[in-house]
């Protein structure tokens, strides 16, 4: 996505259309904006790349805007209501994270506590039908106080933290009823060599038998590497970018980039 603080335009590079395509601004300023390829559960090649816009609505409070890319013009941003306004507590959101899988869209709200972590409050959103289900808190003392992995585990949101030489997983069941599962999911790492401890590790996501996760090494070197968490093999392509200073955010870009570029092609665009 390519933005102009200027002139405040939202354009979405499309090799489609070997051309940018340009968008309208939402109704309200907003905070981030994310995108992803929603299907239709009776034509898995129907649907269309849906946007969704998060904004400040007063008082601290969050609001939420969807737009649709389909072969219908002009584009229309749509309020979604009836959002549960956020706690009076005078706490501060730190960030704001969006998490968008398999048509359901996660706005995930770090908050400031007293101690040294931040609550994590989590709105879900239908992009299908576009509507709001409701918000839930991640159960974050059943984690020690150190880096949380946001993860898509199996089409799920998850959380997950690297304990030693193990990974721990929490994933939310069913987020049609705001429910987390009941214990932990733990893998044995066993592909961590003495030599990657000291490399920055960032997990992504993970389906019925292959991790996926990025290291970075002591020399900026990227690697993605899949892991089999049945065998322990450990599959790690060659290099595939050097010299970056913000892995989350460029790997986050890449592959909203190939989600985008999917997207296109299924909707017509």
């Amino acid at each position: 996505m390519i933005t102009s603080s200027q002139t405040v335009m939202y354009r979405i590079l499309s090799l489609q259309l070997c051309d940018a395509l340009p968008i309208p601004s939402p109704q309200n300023p907003s905070l981030c904006i994310t995108l992803e390829f929603v299907s239709i559960t009776s034509n898995p090649y129907g649907g269309s790349v849906k946007l969704i816009s998060v904004y400040e609505d007063g008082n601290n409070n969050l609001g939420y805007e969807i737009l649709s890319l389909d072969i219908h013009v002009p584009y229309r941003w749509r309020a979604i209501d009836n959002v549960l306004p956020l706690p009076r507590d005078g706490r501060m959101m730190n960030i704001i994270q969006l998490f968008f899988r398999r048509g359901v869209a996660y706005c995930i709200r770090f908050v400031e506590t007293t101690e040294e972590i931040d609550d994590i409050q989590i709105d879900i959103i239908d992009m299908v039908n576009e509507t709001y289900i409701g918000r839930t808190i991640f159960p974050r003392e059943r984690f020690m106080n150190t880096t949380l992995h946001l993860m898509d585990w199996n089409g799920r949101l998850s959380f997950a933290q690297l304990v030693k030489d193990e990974l721990h997983v929490l994933k939310l069941d069913d987020h049609t009823k705001l429910k987390w599962a009941q214990t932990k999911r733990i893998i044995k790492l066993h592909c961590l060599k003495s030599y990657h401890k000291e490399d920055l590790i960032t997990f992504h996501a993970c389906d019925v038998s292959t991790l996926v996760f990025i290291r970075l090494d002591k020399k900026d070197n990227r690697f993605l590497c899949y892991y089999n968490i049945n065998t322990g093999e450990l599959n790690t392509p060659d290099m595939y970018k050097t010299g970056s200073e913000n892995t989350t955010d460029d790997d986050a870009q890449l592959v909203a980039y190939y989600i985008t570029q999917i997207g296109f092609h299924k909707a017509g665009l």
